[in-house]
């Protein structure tokens, strides 16, 4: 298979700029992307997973704030790996349950009675996992939660027209 650099970046203020359109014309929620390190943060995988794993952590943390919080996605890296964040000052997620976050088919504190699929989370720590990263979170009820995908930078073997193959001789390492 092969692989696109994905600047995070340009993915980020895309997926948060969407969010302001469509989810809050009429929310007090405030979103923001913050940027440790510019335009160069970038890993090897697929835009669309990335984009996906960005959005629904996103949606999450808008949920969390009931609208009328702030949500920031924060990008920061070093010669070893890329972090994006998720944070939220939200209801946060109590302590005994957030070992759960991120199982296939969880849902926690979904607006209403009614709760979402739990696919959201479980895809986007699947995505970091199968790149060899590491998924975190942090929560404290009302004061919010981070959730943290971290992924290891990984330089490409062989590139041809902007495509790359990561050097690790996994399929799974698809972010």
């Amino acid at each position: 298979p092969s692989f696109d650099f994905v600047e995070l970046v340009q993915a980020a203020k895309t997926i948060v700029n969407e969010k302001r359109v469509l989810l809050l014309p009429n929310s007090r929620t405030a979103l923001a992307v913050t940027v440790t390190k510019e335009a160069d943060v970038k890993i090897i995988g697929h835009l669309g997973d990335v984009s996906r794993a960005i959005s629904n952590l996103l949606e999450n943390g808008i949920e969390a704030t009931e609208n009328a919080g702030s949500v920031n996605v924060q990008i920061s890296g070093d010669t070893n790996s890329v972090t994006i964040a998720v944070s939220d000052d939200g209801k946060g997620i109590p302590a005994h349950l957030l070992r759960r976050i991120g199982v296939k088919g969880f849902s926690f504190g979904k607006s209403g009675s009614a709760s979402g699929s739990g696919l959201g989370v479980f895809q986007a720590k699947s995505a970091v996992e199968a790149a060899g990263g590491q998924f975190v979170v942090r929560s404290r009820e009302g004061e919010g939660t981070s959730i943290k995908l971290v992924f290891p930078v990984d330089q490409p073997s062989a590139t041809e027209n902007n495509r790359s193959v990561p050097h690790r001789n996994s399929e799974a390492s698809r972010l």
